[in-house]
C-alpha cells in the first residue's frame, strides 16, 4: 500500500479489492482486518492515519476487574477450556521449566490474580500408577485478566523433585490463596499480674483450596540430565526495546543469509516456499532474478490482497513468483519440491505446530532448510516488558524453548541456528536430522 495515499482513499481500498477479485460481502471484516493489520505496521510514523483504524475497528467494552468468591471461582472453571495441544516429554531435573498452556474463558466472569483473589495455576505430581507424590508445587500468576470469551497463554513453572527420575505424571489445576489469622489460645487459669505473659500475637495464615473438579491439562514427563542440551540459540543484547520494524527487517535478512548458503553449496536457483504468508510475503522481499517463489496462506481474502500488493513485481511479471490459497496440512506439492520452506510470525498460530512440520518437512529436498522467523517466545515471563505486551493487547500463542525445539525435532529437522531478538522474537533455520548426522 503507497505512504502516499491519503486516509480517505484508503477507506475505499476494501470495496475495489471485493469487487476486482469478487470477494463475497460474508468476508467484508476479514478484508477490513486485513488492512487494518497491514498500515497499523506500516504507517507507525505517519500520524495522518492516527483516527484510521476506529473506522474499522470494534471498541471493546470497558472491564471492570473484581474480586471474586471461591464459588464463583469454582463454576466459572466449569467453562475453561484448555487449548495447548502439545507438550514436550522431557523435563530437565536440575531446574524447572516453563510450560505455555493456553486457556479459553467461556464463562461471563473474569479470572485473575491480584492481591484480593490470589488465583494461580498448579500442578500436583504422581508416580507413572497414578500414586500421589508429597512435593510443594510452584504457582503461576495469570499475568493478565483472562476475560469471558478471551483466551490467554500461561507460562507455568514445572519442578520435579531433586534427584527425580524416570516418568512422572503432571495434572494441572487452578488453586485459591485465601490469607485469614488464627487467633492465639486462650489463657489456662487464673494467675497473678506478675506471673503473666504478654498474649501472642494472631497469626496470619493461608488456606489453600484446589480446584480439583475442573482439571486444565495433564501430561506426562521424563525426568532428563541436567546437561542436556538446551536450545542453541543466541541471544542479542536484551537492553533492546522492542521495534517491529527492526524486527521484521532482521527476519528478512535472517532469510537472506539462509539463502545465500543454499548458493554456496551449489543450490543455484533455491526454489522457495513461504507459508501463512498473509498480506505482505516476505519471501517477496528477498526474491532476486536467481530465485523461484510460491507464496501460500489458507485464505484465499489473504491471497487476494498480497496480489493487489505485489501484482507488480517483477517476480510476478517474470514468472518466478506464483500465488495460492492452501491448507498446508495437506499439501499439494510433490516430496523434495523446495529448497527453502519459509515461515513468518505464524507457525504459533497452528493448532498442532509439531504435526504441521511433519507434513511440511518431506517437501524439502535433501538438503533443504526450514526457516521461521518472528514466532514469539517466553524468554522470561516476568520480565515487566512481557507483561506489558499483554496488557497492550499482544496476546498470541507463545512457546518456551524447550517447546519449540521440541516441535523441530519430532518433526524430523535439526536447528542449525537460531537467534532471540528483543528477548522474545526467535528466528531459526533447521534440516533434515538424517542428513545432520551424516
Amino acid at each position: 500500500m503507497p505512504l502516499l495515499m491519503r486516509p480517505e482513499e484508503v477507506v475505499s481500498i476494501p470495496d475495489r479489492v471485493m469487487e476486482a477479485f469478487r470477494i463475497g460481502e460474508p468476508h467484508r471484516r476479514e478484508v477490513e482486518a486485513a488492512l487494518v493489520s497491514l498500515v497499523k505496521y506500516r504507517t507507525p510514523s505517519h500520524p495522518e492515519f492516527a483516527n484510521f483504524f476506529a473506522r474499522f475497528e470494534a471498541q471493546p467494552e470497558a472491564r471492570q476487574v473484581v474480586s471474586l468468591t471461591a464459588e464463583q471461582i469454582e463454576d466459572a472453571l466449569k467453562h475453561v477450556t484448555c487449548l495447548t495441544s502439545h507438550q514436550p516429554g522431557t523435563l530437565r531435573s536440575d531446574e524447572g521449566e516453563y510450560r505455555s498452556i493456553r486457556l479459553r474463558n467461556g464463562s461471563r466472569l473474569p479470572l485473575f490474580t491480584n492481591e484480593t483473589t490470589r488465583l494461580f495455576l498448579s500442578y500436583r505430581l504422581f508416580t507413572p500408577l497414578g500414586e500421589p507424590m508429597d512435593f510443594e508445587a510452584s504457582r503461576s500468576a495469570l499475568p493478565v485478566p483472562l476475560h469471558p470469551g478471551a483466551e490467554l497463554t500461561i507460562p507455568a513453572l514445572v519442578r520435579l523433585p531433586p534427584g527425580a527420575t524416570g516418568e512422572h505424571l503432571v495434572r494441572f489445576h487452578f488453586l485459591l490463596v485465601t490469607q485469614g489469622v488464627a487467633s492465639p489460645p486462650a489463657p489456662s487459669g487464673w494467675k497473678p499480674p506478675w506471673q503473666r505473659r504478654p498474649a501472642p500475637a494472631a497469626v496470619a495464615i493461608d488456606t489453600v483450596r484446589w480446584f480439583d473438579a475442573s482439571p486444565v491439562l495433564e501430561m506426562r514427563v521424563t525426568a532428563t540430565p541436567p546437561d542436556l542440551p538446551g536450545f542453541p540459540a543466541l541471544r542479542r543484547d536484551r537492553r533492546e526495546q522492542f521495534d517491529v520494524q527492526a524486527d521484521v527487517e532482521r527476519g528478512d535478512d535472517f532469510l537472506r543469509e539462509v539463502v545465500a548458503g543454499l548458493r554456496d553449496a551449489g543450490v543455484a536457483r533455491p526454489r522457495i516456499l513461504e507459508v501463512g504468508a498473509g498480506i505482505h510475503p516476505m519471501s517477496m522481499r528477498i526474491a532476486d532474478p536467481d530465485t523461484e517463489v510460491v507464496v501460500s496462506d489458507i485464505s484465499h481474502v489473504m491471497q487476494a490482497l498480497a496480489l493487489v500488493m505485489h501484482g507488480r513485481f517483477p517476480a510476478v511479471l517474470e514468472g518466478r513468483a506464483a500465488f495460492g490459497a492452501f491448507d498446508m496440512m495437506y499439501p499439494p506439492f510433490s516430496e523434495g519440491t523446495f529448497d527453502i520452506i519459509c515461515i513468518c510470525a505464524a507457525l504459533h498460530h497452528i493448532p498442532l505446530p509439531g504435526e504441521f512440520l511433519k507434513r511440511l518437512t518431506p517437501l524439502l529436498s535433501p538438503n533443504g532448510r526450514f526457516v521461521a522467523v518472528r514466532e514469539p517466545c517466553v524468554v522470561n515471563p516476568l520480565e515487566p516488558a512481557y507483561i506489558a505486551e499483554l496488557s497492550n493487547g499482544f496476546n498470541e500463542q507463545m512457546f518456551e524453548l524447550p517447546e519449540w525445539q521440541d516441535f523441530v525435532e519430532r518433526s524430523g529437522l535439526a536447528i542449525d541456528r537460531a537467534i532471540i531478538d528483543f528477548e522474545c522474537s526467535l528466528k531459526f533455520s533447521a534440516g533434515s536430522a538424517s542428513a545432520a548426522l551424516s
